[in-house]
């Protein structure tokens, strides 16, 4: 028997049985539907019970993330699955933003959301890794989402790249420390699209690319960035991005 346990705060859902035909617990949300039984998919199908196969983990997702929760858990756990859900829990800020615009918002842009509520920041690889688990290719969606919504940016710092929110959407947000940028925010954030990329580059192309005048002014720029690494010595060296090893 499928069971549900509602704690107040955590919804959980135990079905009977283990994933089957190459669905596991990470891939749940990107891979094929499989059917045990064929004929009864299909019957549900032909009597608009369900509309469209495989829609079923995006759109818990979705409708968690719209109100502020994070995505659901799935685990597989004494023969059988289950899935964790938050149960009780509302962040207004997001829940105004999507009631109002939030028609066309993805999974991409309600994640970003969240992450940023509150904190004001998050580093663009921590989206990515929670991204990878539902998107093929979570670079291009977080690219695309970063230009629908206009209450965040995309920003680096010697550290790294970051999506933060605008100074004039903090309150909304409930951010009350606001991520600081400088004059190089812009040059940090082309680079390392430009390693994303290219893979990797050399000094010369990277002071074409960000438009340095001096070979100095990029040697000094590319030391400072912690999130590249160099491989050899002088007009040789290449640089890459360490996260990509």
């Amino acid at each position: 028997m499928v069971s549900v346990n509602f704690t107040g705060n955590r919804l959980v859902i135990t079905s009977p049985g283990s994933f089957y035909g190459g669905v596991t617990s990470e891939n749940i949300a990107k891979h094929d539907p499989r059917h045990r039984n064929k004929a009864l998919a299909k019957m549900f199908m032909v009597y608009n019970l369900v509309d469209r196969a495989g829609m079923g983990v995006v759109r818990m997702s979705i409708n968690s993330l719209r109100y502020g929760r994070a995505f659901p858990a799935f685990e597989e756990r004494d023969k059988n699955v289950e899935v964790a859900m938050q149960g009780e829990y509302l962040r207004p800020g997001i829940f105004v933003l999507v009631t109002d615009e939030g028609a066309s918002y993805g999974i991409t842009e309600l994640l970003i959301l969240n992450s940023v509520y509150e904190t004001g920041a998050v580093p663009v690889q921590s989206l990515t890794k929670q991204l990878a688990k539902v998107v093929n290719d979570p670079w291009a969606e977080v690219g695309q989402a970063v230009n629908k919504l206009t209450s965040i940016e995309l920003c680096g710092t010697r550290a790294g790249i970051f999506i933060r929110v605008k100074p004039e959407w903090a309150k909304l947000f409930n951010a009350t420390k606001i991520f600081r940028v400088t004059t190089t925010s812009q040059q940090h954030v082309k680079l390392y699209q430009y390693l994303l990329r290219h893979g990797n580059a050399s000094n010369a192309d990277i002071k074409v690319h960000l438009g340095f005048k001096h070979t100095s002014q990029t040697s000094s720029f590319l030391k400072s960035a912690s999130y590249a690494k160099r491989t050899g010595r002088g007009p040789s060296s290449i640089w890459a991005l360490r996260d990509r090893d």
